[in-house]
């Protein structure tokens, strides 16, 4: 029994238009224009994972909201679909519909109850100009139009006339005019898209839009202020497109790309503020949000089973999982139903193509995986990395981005193609699968990186109960149908220090192929010929250029070199000598050009030594045909081996002998 049997993915994982709404914007869960599944505070709450953190959050905001002080300014860092706006929708159906939050925490929720007529709660989405307008677009309410986000928040608040001076002239309102404004009781304020809408205007080309756009700032760092003064009860949520990240002991941050600046000057106005920023998920929430996410129940007693039975495997075939099975295989049960190294991937392929964003792209690409998982005949016992198959249309189509499409090459040539020839097909497509979307992220690369998978690690990617079951294989056989895959099968499958990856770059099969398409039927047969020649006169393993490793006694010959002949076709063997000789055809004889070779050196003209001449000959032509094609390719060895440097680099060539 398989994952099919012990999990029940939710119902609108079927329906592929969903897959798009995966993020919807904050206002549209504000005006109830999103789906179902994120405007019903209970189905919402049905799906998400509420992290640690996110618990954290909740709790800090409610002990503000209770007098009992805490944090009061919440910049919520994540760069690329990271959770930040998942986040605002979170915080705002627990405070607006506490009671749904039951269904995640019992305790919170109850804290929220006895405080949801209490306090207020602001939406300020700048995607939005019904929430939040701007001087060319205003909010028109017929006896006023509100021009500016503070207007927006002043008007949200019911104090519209605090701020009217500020919002009809376009002038932020300083720290102490916003601490007025919303110290009378508990408020909430989730603002979403601010650096997106600042740069809007400050990219104008009009001066004083360009200003408006500068003024945003500054309002956010008057906000900031005043939320966090003193004996404030009121909140402040602001995501922000940045990102901070700790790379050997020093802290870098990152800004979404083509709003570097406008981002800088937002960050040291709010770090002018607080040092404290929040992050809404790390790795390791990743997979409880899928699991969320993705499945409406999960059969978590039978995961337990499943990762002891993978352990005993990985224990008992150490020598081909090596410590990387058992390290990672103890994972496997707070995992299930997916398998560790589909999370590894995934986030690989979420973080590394920059086309992607993080979380959001990690549950789209998921579910486009389940339905196609459960849309197919397969039941595996747990959904493995190569479950993401960028052969299916809709999968690939997310995966191969403008900055990969040079790897649609191996796709069609390799995937598409030739790995039906594999003596394994379904494990080999696994293997070529695993090692794909490990490496492709790095892009068009002629040396083995660090990162690219072993044999080991791929055998941990690769091994899954049902499919080594459906192809009669065990263990022991994935390294050995990768030896495969590299050696004869695949075109664009490298090597290099037991570490593999794909490139689009055309290897050294490729090109002999193409060259031995060039070369013509003369051509070969005049090689099958010199070949077939040098095996009659001189010792094989000179032929062959395998060096000897030891000096070995001449064989005896029976053969006479002296004599021996190669015809490519027929005609009469001249030879008529005491000694024993070989006479090779390079087509196949009739029974009675046989008798004419044995018996005759030419028409009518019998041969004196009828027992000492011998015949060689292929059976059919299609033999013939076999040698020729073989033949063609040692001369395109041969050219390319000459011409190595019109190829590649160096560097590449010496990977390529």
């Amino acid at each position: 029994m398989g994952v099919k049997d012990h999990t029940v993915p939710w119902r609108d994982i079927y329906d592929p238009s969903l897959d798009e709404a995966l993020a919807p914007s904050l206002y549209e869960v504000y005006f109830e224009e999103g789906p179902e599944i994120y405007v019903k505070p209970e189905e919402f709450f049905k799906r998400t994972y509420l992290s640690t953190p996110m618990r954290s959050i909740l709790d800090n905001i409610i002990n503000v909201l209770e007098g009992k002080g805490g944090r009061n300014l919440y910049p919520l860092f994540s760069l690329y679909g990271g959770g930040k706006t998942h986040t605002l929708i979170t915080i705002y159906h627990a405070i607006k519909s506490p009671e749904a939050l039951i269904l995640k925490d019992k305790s919170l929720a109850e804290r929220l109850i006895r405080l949801k007529d209490k306090v207020r709660l602001v939406v300020l989405d700048c995607d939005s100009d019904r929430l939040v307008p701007n001087p060319t677009r205003p909010i028109d309410l017929e006896i006023r139009k509100i021009k500016t986000i503070w207007g927006a928040l002043a008007e949200q608040l019911g104090r519209y006339d605090m701020l009217r001076s500020e919002d009809q002239n376009l002038i932020p309102p300083t720290p102490d005019a916003l601490k007025r404004l919303i110290e009378t009781s508990p408020t909430v304020i989730l603002i979403d898209e601010v650096a997106k809408y600042s740069a809007r205007f400050q990219q104008s080309s009009e001066r004083w839009l360009q200003n408006y756009g500068r003024a945003v700032m500054t309002f956010i760092e008057n906000l900031s202020n005043a939320v966090t003064g003193t004996g404030s009860s009121s909140i402040l949520l602001i995501a922000l497109p940045i990102e901070i990240r700790e790379e050997h002991g020093r802290q870098k941050i990152l800004f979404e790309p083509g709003m570097e600046e406008i981002l800088r000057a937002i960050f040291r106005r709010i770090d002018r503020v607080t040092s404290t920023y929040d992050s809404p998920l790390t790795v390791g929430d990743v997979v409880e949000v899928l699991k969320s996410r993705m499945f409406q129940d999960i059969d978590r007693s039978v995961g337990i089973l499943v990762g002891n039975r993978y352990l005993g495997t990985y224990s008992s075939e150490r020598e081909i999982f090596q410590e990387r099975g058992i390290r990672d295989g103890v994972k496997i049960s707070d995992h299930y139903p997916f398998h560790p190294a589909y999370i590894d991937t995934l986030y690989d392929l979420v973080t590394r193509i920059r086309e992607l964003e993080k979380t959001r792209d990690a549950i789209k690409l998921t579910r486009k995986v389940i339905r196609n998982l459960w849309e197919s005949g397969e039941n595996p016992s747990l959904i493995m990395p190569w479950h993401i198959d960028p052969t299916v249309n809709e999968i690939g189509n997310l995966l191969i981005t403008r900055s990969l499409k040079e790897f649609q090459v191996v796709l069609e040539r390799d995937f598409k193609e030739r790995l039906r020839e594999a003596s394994k097909p379904r494990l080999a497509k696994a293997i070529a699968t695993s090692i794909f979307l490990k490496t492709y992220i790095y892009g068009a690369t002629v040396k083995a990186e660090r990162v690219f998978p072993t044999k080991e690690d791929i055998a941990f990617h690769v091994y899954e109960e049902t499919l080594m079951q459906s192809e009669n294989s065990r263990a022991v056989d994935i390294p050995d149908i990768l030896d495969e895959l590299y050696k004869s099968t695949l075109l664009y499958l490298q090597e290099q220090d037991e570490r593999y990856w794909f490139s689009p770059l055309l290897n050294v099969i490729e090109l002999v192929e193409e060259e031995a398409r060039r070369v013509d039927e003369t051509e070969a047969l005049a090689e099958v010929k010199e070949y077939t020649t040098q095996l009659l006169t001189k010792p094989l393993e000179q032929v062959l250029r395998v060096a000897r490793r030891r000096v070995r006694r001449e064989a005896p010959q029976v053969l006479d070199p002296r004599y021996s002949q190669v015809l490519e076709s027929f005609e009469y063997p001249v030879v008529d000598e005491p000694s024993y000789t070989l006479i090779t055809y390079l087509k196949p004889l009739t029974e009675e050009e046989v008798l004419e070779a044995l018996y005759s050196v030419s028409k009518g003209k019998p041969r004196t030594h009828k027992n000492t001449i011998c015949l060689l000959h292929p059976e059919s032509e299609d033999a013939v045909k076999t040698l020729k094609e073989q033949a063609k390719h040692l001369i395109a060895c041969d050219r390319i081996s000459r011409e190595l440097n019109r190829f590649f680099d160096e560097e590449t060539r010496t990977l390529a002998n």
